[in-house]
């Protein structure tokens, strides 16, 4: 979407010399041994969303096309595969620092706690009805999420680690302030920043306060504030 420039000869070379950004990552993996879900899953997302995706049977073929092919941004998967049992599943993908979207037939509260405590985004019956458009909605929400940047406001590194890290893990692109002044700046220095997390109790600048400059800098309708409180 970036504006048509004419050109002439005497244009200089340098103007065309700038770096130019690189694309985000596209492809989906989806690995899962149900031919009929798989083609579904894999039509729906393609025509309504445009993103190309890969299918899998088993993790075996799940490594070849990671190996293979680079531009990966998420998977799909399901927990029952011939070469790997439902923990191994999950902790593979993890393990390569993919986003993972668990999609089962399974319902077992434990294993479903289980799998969720492994930075896992979610965890979806497919055998529900509205499954597919869930899907594709979630897929379509992570793959927004990367065009926004959310900023954490908190003086607790450990607070702020633990938000930031939930936030990364749904595709937001994070940047971090221990106190107002420094989330100031960074609101006046980033226009992608469209969440803000802030905690109420700081010292020197509390949130309210924070929020109340954040507004005269950005609208509601540009920015969503998000204030937390351990009390």
């Amino acid at each position: 979407m970036l504006p048509t420039l004419a050109t002439t000869a005497s244009t200089p070379q340098a103007a065309f010399d700038s770096p130019s950004i690189a694309p985000l990552p596209q492809r989906i993996l989806l690995v899962e041994n149900s031919r009929t879900f798989t083609t579904m899953l894999r039509e729906a997302i393609e025509q309504r969303l445009e993103l190309p995706v890969s299918v899998a049977s088993s993790l075996a073929e799940a490594g070849e096309l990671l190996d293979r092919e680079d531009g990966w941004f998420l998977v799909l998967t399901g927990l029952i595969l011939a070469d790997g049992d439902r923990d191994q599943v999950v902790q593979y993908f993890v393990n390569r620092g993919l986003p993972t979207i668990v999609v089962s037939s399974v319902y077992d509260e434990d294993l479903r706690k289980r799998v969720l405590q492994q930075q896992i985004i979610d965890y979806v019956l497919k055998n529900t009805p509205g499954s597919i458009d869930y899907l594709v909605w979630l897929v379509q929400r992570m793959e927004r999420n990367r065009r926004i940047a959310a900023l954490v406001v908190d003086d607790s590194p450990s607070a702020r680690a633990y938000a930031s890290a939930l936030l990364s893990m749904y595709g937001y692109h994070v940047i971090e302030a221990d106190d107002g002044a420094s989330a100031l700046r960074a609101i006046e220095a980033d226009p992608a920043i469209r969440l803000v997390i802030v905690d109420e109790e700081m010292p020197g600048m509390q949130g309210v306060e924070l929020t109340r400059r954040l507004r005269a800098l950005r609208a509601r309708d540009k920015v969503a504030v998000l204030g937390l409180s351990g009390n």
